[in-house]
């Protein structure tokens, strides 16, 4: 891919934002918690650039959340605000990655590839 990403939002489009080496997408027209429609889905697919390292963290909470990152060069992924029914690929590393879930977690996998090692948080 010639491009540094490549992103399909269903609905409403959010706000994407490039500032130096960051890519950032969001969207404060999405309800917060407790508005009456917040649990509803906003389904998006976000392709991302394999020949650059990528540092991904969500913020706020995340649902039915696939990430087939096996392709991509991975330096980090952290989910700050919780996450259930996720499922996260991951690729063979090229040093230490840190994945790092905050906030609570319910039916989350993390794939890692076979012999690649593990270790607990610090």
């Amino acid at each position: 891919m010639e491009v540094l990403y490549r992103a399909r939002f269903e609905g409403q489009v959010p706000i994407v934002r490039i500032k130096g080496d960051t890519v950032s997408i969001v969207d404060d027209r999405f309800p917060r918690f407790g508005q009456r429609d917040s649990w509803l889905e906003r389904p998006a697919e976000v392709m991302l650039n394999a020949s650059i390292t990528w540092h991904i963290e969500v913020r706020g909470s995340i649902s039915r959340l696939t990430a087939d990152l096996r392709q991509v060069r991975l330096g980090s992924i952290h989910l700050a605000g919780g996450a259930s029914r996720t499922d996260i690929m991951l690729p063979r590393p090229s040093g230490t990655v840190s994945v790092r879930i905050l906030g609570g977690a319910s039916n989350v996998t993390v794939h890692r590839p076979e012999g690649v090692a593990a270790a607990p948080p610090i």
